[in-house]
């Protein structure tokens, strides 16, 4: 409950928002604690998930959900879930819609046997499957033709363009230096490491060079001796103030077969704050930074990816088109698509 941030939370929020009643109901790996909360018109209810309590999580939310007579099932989160969901809307008689907002299939949930088949199943009885990138579409597109993408977005409340040198002060950060950032998982498959080598080669020639990371340290190691200012795993309120705080922010993606298939939360969250950006060309970022190509640079490669930042810090390129990723248009348009699915399922077209 307390992770109020991303689609699971800032979708069924906005559903509401435009029109729609509905019931979230989460399952909660890390706490034994059994919550209910009611925000902006929706109610949340989180009970504690594991193995050993999978069969009585199922009963009771099956109950609940009966109780609230809903017209429409979605489910996300991951393969099992995607398949309880299907489960449920095939008991109550109607249609399931299956988020599928990562490529589930490499989650270490799904390394347990018959986990992928549960997934492709779920996929190809969905009434409607819901991706959060055009490649996780494509893949998906030989299992159920039925597929619209959302893509993830952004509170504009929250990102937004703030003034840098308050957002400095915030976090004791000198005007003069030149900043550079990166928020989000610290680990070497999302290239970190190239980051880093970036930075070294940076700071040949900008001798007031600032690199600052936040987010779980998954790397192994101190950022100290790597002339890193790490600020560890902040709340998420404070992360728009720090990507305001920067010149420049990064995604130095590697490609992988989860990378190549998803679309991360700080690409829009980034593109919001209109700080410019520096990423890898993985997944469709090509398409997505078509009207700032400069901000592109070769994965893997740290020479590549200096030269980049060295362009965004002379003459930035930024991509003004920011009001179709907020949450409330994408969960406008997750909005039609239900009403059309449930139209159809009324024969009335």
């Amino acid at each position: 409950m307390a992770d109020r941030f991303g689609r699971l939370f800032h979708l069924p929020i906005q559903l509401v928002n435009h029109g729609n009643e509905g019931l979230v109901i989460a399952g909660d790996l890390h706490t034994r604690k059994k919550e209910q909360i009611d925000i902006d018109g929706i109610q949340f209810f989180s009970k504690p998930l594991s193995f050993a309590r999978l069969y009585s999580f199922i009963r009771h939310n099956y109950r609940k959900i009966n109780k609230f007579e809903p017209d429409v099932l979605i489910a996300s989160g991951d393969s099992y879930l995607g398949y309880i969901g299907f489960n449920y809307a095939q008991k109550l008689n109607i249609p399931f819609v299956f988020d599928v907002y990562d490529d589930y299939t490499v989650f270490g949930t799904n390394k347990i046997p018959g986990m992928k088949a549960l997934f492709y199943k779920s996929v190809s009885k969905a009434d409607l499957v819901v991706t959060s990138s055009q490649p996780l579409k494509d893949k998906l597109t030989v299992f159920n033709k039925n597929i619209i993408i959302i893509e993830n977005g952004y509170d504009p409340e929250a990102f937004r363009p703030m003034s840098r040198e308050k957002c400095r002060q915030r976090f004791n950060i000198p005007e003069q230096e030149t900043v550079i950032g990166y928020f989000g998982s610290l680990t070497p498959d999302l290239g970190i490491n190239i980051l880093l080598e970036a930075a070294d080669i940076l700071h040949r020639d900008i001798a007031q060079l600032h690199f600052i990371l936040a987010g779980h340290n998954g790397m192994g190691g101190d950022f100290d001796q790597q002339k890193v200012d790490y600020r560890g795993f902040l709340p998420q309120a404070e992360i728009p103030f720090l990507i305001n705080a920067c010149d420049v922010v990064a995604i130095p993606y590697l490609p992988s077969k989860q990378v190549e298939q998803s679309n991360a939360c700080k690409i829009a969250e980034y593109i919001a704050c209109q700080v410019p950006i520096v990423a890898t060309i993985v997944s469709n970022h090509a398409e997505i930074f078509a009207d700032a190509p400069q901000s592109l640079c070769n994965p893997g490669d740290p020479e590549s990816m200096a030269l980049t930042i060295r362009a965004q810090l002379i003459e930035p390129q930024l991509i003004k088109n920011t009001e179709n990723l907020t949450w409330k248009n994408l969960a406008g348009k997750l909005s039609t698509a239900l009403e059309n699915l449930l139209m159809q399922k009324l024969g009335r077209f």
